[in-house]
């Protein structure tokens, strides 16, 4: 449900608009107006003591009540939505897709090319994929976060905040 904190509330909203406003700027100026025309924003706040926010592409925002007091400040909002709002211009979450697609055609492949063998083989090529595609798979995820991490500056210091804050949430 949505928070009836009026202040928290108001402040995600606030630097939801001066966020999204910077990226709004950053796409114009590289030439990527069909995209920033494509953004339909919206920020909210949800009453649940879960330490998390996230974008969806399209520029749907929610924070959890729960990850509040980890932002501290208007400034740690600002980290946080910038971060959040990185994934979903990078276009992370349809990568992940992608890659998970991927991962399950591969799975299917070494089914495939080791179903003439002995049990015991094909349970040591299964093993031996799903180790090596797991790991891919983290590869890339920590991959994601740096750059969200990036942007997300970016974002926060075009908006107007300050930047250090960053490092503390």
């Amino acid at each position: 449900k949505l928070s009836t904190n009026r202040e928290m509330s108001n402040q995600i909203k606030n630097v939801g608009k001066n966020i999204s406003s910077a990226v709004d700027r950053f796409m114009r100026a590289n030439n990527m107006v069909s995209e920033a025309n494509s953004y339909k924003w919206e920020f909210n706040l949800i009453e649940d003591k879960t330490v998390n926010a996230w974008c969806m592409p399209g520029g749907k925002v929610v924070f959890y009540t729960g990850i509040m007091p980890i932002c501290n400040n208007e400034n740690g909002v600002a980290a946080v939505m910038g971060h959040e709002v990185a994934h979903a211009f990078a276009k992370h979450g349809q990568e992940r897709m992608s890659q998970g697609q991927l991962q399950q055609i591969g799975g299917l492949a070494v089914a495939l090319g080791t179903s003439s063998k002995d049990a015991k083989t094909q349970q040591i090529w299964n093993t031996a994929f799903g180790i090596g595609s797991g790991l891919g798979m983290l590869k890339f995820s920590r991959v994601h976060e740096q750059e969200a991490d990036r942007l997300g500056l970016v974002f926060m210091l075009m908006a107007g905040y300050d930047g250090k804050e960053a490092a503390e949430v």
